[in-house]
């Protein structure tokens, strides 16, 4: 059991906003509803990568308080074809292709 079979947490999409996946620790984006949370962010008109850089700080946020540094990371994609990965370690990476190509990233760290 973990987040990924969690629509909300682990999955999301809307044709109209966008769409999120997430990896790492299932329990932290289960906790925000994170790929849900990136969506809904896309919705209010945030891009791919504002929206998961706002979720992951959330996310990164409760590791804070808890003290704690949970690995946790969202990849989203918005409806204009952006696509954004951000984690709270620096160890992750994502690959993207489109219609030049496949391209690997480093998604940005938030803590």
């Amino acid at each position: 059991m973990g987040d990924s079979p969690l629509i909300g947490a682990g999955a999301y999409c809307d044709d109209r906003a966008g769409a999120c996946v997430s990896t790492g620790v299932g329990e932290e984006a289960m906790r925000v509803c994170g790929s849900f949370a990136v969506v809904e962010a896309m919705r209010r008109g945030a891009s791919a990568a504002e929206a998961c850089r706002e979720i992951t700080a959330r996310v990164a946020e409760n590791g804070k308080r808890a003290g704690q540094r949970q690995q946790v990371a969202f990849l989203a994609l918005d409806t204009t074809g952006g696509v954004a990965g951000c984690c709270t370690t620096g160890a992750f990476r994502y690959a993207s292709t489109d219609a030049d190509g496949t391209r690997m990233f480093k998604s940005e760290v938030v803590w």
